[in-house]
């Protein structure tokens, strides 16, 4: 059976919103990453230039 591309995609996006309340008052940074999440178009490139303002975000991803 073939694997869909976009699982792992889908189950890390699933991950990181159901571990969104261990994040504290989210910035704007953390706010701007959500939305692309949503956005088929967005590359990890794109996060990257979003993530590298700001490295609390980053920080909690990884954990997760």
């Amino acid at each position: 059976m073939l694997q869909n591309p976009n699982s792992d995609a889908c189950a890390v996006q699933q991950k990181v919103t159901s571990c969104i309340g261990e994040f504290a008052p989210l910035p704007s940074v953390a706010i701007r990453v959500i939305d692309m999440l949503t956005d088929p178009e967005t590359s990890a490139a794109d996060h990257e230039d979003v993530l590298q303002g700001d490295i609390s975000p980053v920080t909690s991803i990884l954990k997760i």
